[in-house]
């Protein structure tokens, strides 16, 4: 394989070539500007939940939490609320007010965005920071 070759396939591939873009926040929107970008956030979905039910499977349906962490994670309420609505029939309920708060920069760590604070999955928001080693 050529070199330019290589070159388009590491740094013109997925949401890029699909949006002219690699910033999530810009695909992640209530109404995306291009039919791609609606096709790019779908795809993201669409994997995340194929892993939390396969994982889901694996643990024989005994899961504490959905827990949602790093930039994504943390910052992106429409796709918290997208997964946790395509995961509802395991369990996972959401709280549409806290999860627009998101993480809400206070000094909590975890933030229980679970539509009742007694119900079991929980689903939560985890404040990471990827810049310690």
């Amino acid at each position: 394989m050529s070199t330019q070759a290589e070159e388009i396939l590491n740094k013109k591939s997925g949401w890029k070539a699909l949006t002219g873009t690699t910033n999530f926040s810009e695909i992640a929107v209530e109404n995306p500007p291009t039919e791609n970008h609606r096709l790019a956030f779908d795809i993201v979905v669409d994997r995340i939940v194929g892993f939390v039910g396969s994982y889901f499977v694996k643990l024989h349906g005994q899961v504490d939490a959905l827990v949602f962490a790093g930039g994504i994670g943390e910052q992106s309420a429409l796709l918290r609320r997208a997964i946790t609505a395509q995961c509802g029939c395991l369990g996972f309920c959401l709280d549409d007010q806290k999860n627009a708060l998101g993480p809400g920069g206070g000094d909590a760590t975890v933030v229980d965005i679970t539509n009742s604070s007694d119900r079991t999955p929980k689903v939560l928001i985890c404040q990471t920071n990827e810049q310690v080693c």
